[in-house]
């Protein structure tokens, strides 16, 4: 039991994890698009090279930003309904039956609780790895983009 409520706790801590980098980074990527838009104000039109990089930088900071907007939204699933560890089970089995609800949480067999808590472990260990994918994802789009970015502030000096 004690081992399934540190494994619980433990990817709960990396899920965190994963959303303050991602906020970190929003905040990063934000910064430079304003960076690279304010030197290139005024923009001349007529310089092809310098278009096509600040479309390309443009494209890749969206891209970037739109994983870093995955990763911080909420991703509330759970394979298994009727969990008494879910919230969303909880409140819903709540609101039909308010008593009922909190007697069977009283009263859950501890085997019964690890399964649930077990079932839990995976679901947010889904829910971790496609965060940590998608911020593996949101960094190498940052780093195109910030390269494309350089590379359209030299062709502009």
């Amino acid at each position: 039991m004690e081992k399934l409520q540190f494994k619980y706790e433990s990817i709960s801590r990396w899920i965190e994890n994963a959303d303050l980098k991602a906020q970190i980074l929003i905040g990063i990527q934000l910064f430079i698009i304003g960076f690279v838009l304010e030197k290139q104000l005024p923009f001349d039109p007529c310089h092809r090279l310098s278009l096509f990089f600040l479309g390309l930088f443009l494209i890749l900071s969206c891209v970037s930003l739109s994983y870093l907007y995955r990763i911080i939204k909420p991703r509330l699933s759970n394979k298994i309904h009727g969990s008494r560890i879910y919230f969303r089970d909880i409140a819903k089995s709540s609101k039909v039956n308010y008593k009922e609800t909190k007697e069977s949480i009283v009263s859950e067999k501890e085997g019964d609780f690890i399964s649930d808590l077990a079932d839990q472990v995976i679901a947010l260990s889904r829910v971790c790895n496609s965060k940590y994918e998608d911020l593996k994802s949101a960094e190498g789009y940052m780093i195109a983009s910030f390269l494309s970015g350089l590379i359209l502030y030299l062709l502009n000096i």
